[in-house]
């Protein structure tokens, strides 16, 4: 299990949440605040505890996944495939510069580039729910590189226990 992974108590009623914005190493300084909270480092009860981690972050303009997001991605992953009940939702989201109607379509790039990832590493595609948020919930005001950058992000939930 990654050290980089928070056990997140009362983060979400009944799931897991992939949240955060770039590696610890990466973290701007004012980004520090947004993975501060009633965390605690640590393995869990996957099957009924939330989970917070790090969300995965992505260039301007880009659906491309960083490879140093695998890890965690494999964590995931791995989560999933114990838990066969879980659902994972997996949603997109942009900053606000361009057209909101692409910004909604690059989100849904996003959540699929996570999806198929999670799938290439032997995740069931119908554990999966891929959703776009574009750019209407955004973790900072859209003003300034590092604000807009915090935007640009996939956020996993899952949702433990959940019937097919």
């Amino acid at each position: 299990m990654s050290k980089r992974i928070l056990t997140g108590i009362g983060c979400l009623a009944a799931g897991l949440l992939l949240v955060g914005c770039t590696t610890p190493h990466q973290n701007p300084p004012n980004a520090a605040n947004l993975s501060q909270g009633p965390y605690t480092t640590g393995e869990g009860n996957y099957a009924n505890t939330p989970h917070r981690y790090p969300f995965v972050d992505f260039s301007f303009d880009s659906a491309e996944i960083h490879t140093s997001w695998y890890p965690e991605l494999n964590t995931v992953a791995t989560a999933l495939k114990s838990h066969t009940q879980s659902k994972a939702i997996v949603m997109g989201n942009t900053d606000s510069v361009g057209n909101p109607a692409y910004n909604k379509k690059l989100g849904l790039r996003r959540a699929n580039a996570v999806a198929d990832y999670l799938v290439s590493q032997g995740v069931r595609r119908d554990q999966l729910v891929v959703r776009t948020r574009g750019e209407k919930h955004p973790l900072a005001e859209n003003s300034g590189p590092v604000n807009k950058h915090l935007n640009r992000r996939v956020t996993i939930i899952i949702k433990p226990n959940m019937m097919h």
